[in-house]
């Protein structure tokens, strides 16, 4: 997924209806589950994860283990396909919250490689940056997971 595009993710949640939405955020246990305030809830609402529940989810998701037919799992997981190279598949998604206070980024993610599965969810904030936490937080995982041999070093 190469574009977080908000107004169809916006559009997408209108469809599905806060009731449904909500009965989906409970079913899977997603963070505290609190989907209540401004539109978008999952940037500018009340709902909070931690890194470790982001986690566990991907490992959910990757394990094909949340109350989704395989077929929409796979889709997802297909979607979230960020580089894939002999040595390794690297998939994830980037997040940015610029409205609320501090600015919050996310990269959250997996890499596939040598039969093992390394999850991640890199979160950081800051005060007024003009620049994506999303992008930043996956330039800082990147480099730590080619620290740890993980990706191979830019």
């Amino acid at each position: 997924m190469q574009n977080s595009v908000v107004w169809f993710y916006q559009e997408l949640a209108h469809r599905i209806g806060p009731e449904r939405m909500q009965h989906y955020i409970d079913l899977v246990g997603y963070g505290n589950r609190d989907i209540s305030g401004p539109d978008p809830f999952w940037l500018e609402g009340n709902l909070r994860i931690s890194q470790a529940e982001q986690i566990e989810f991907l490992r959910r998701l990757y394990e094909e283990d949340l109350p989704f037919s395989q077929s929409t799992m796979q889709i997802v997981k297909d979607i979230i396909l960020l580089e894939e190279t002999p040595a390794y598949r690297l998939s994830g998604k980037t997040g940015w919250a610029s409205s609320v206070d501090p600015d919050v980024g996310w990269f959250v993610g997996y890499v596939e490689k040598n039969s093992n599965v390394y999850y991640f969810a890199t979160n950081i904030d800051d005060e007024g940056s003009e620049e994506s936490l999303g992008k930043i937080s996956r330039e800082i995982t990147e480099g730590i997971l080619a620290e740890l041999g993980i990706l191979p070093t830019p």
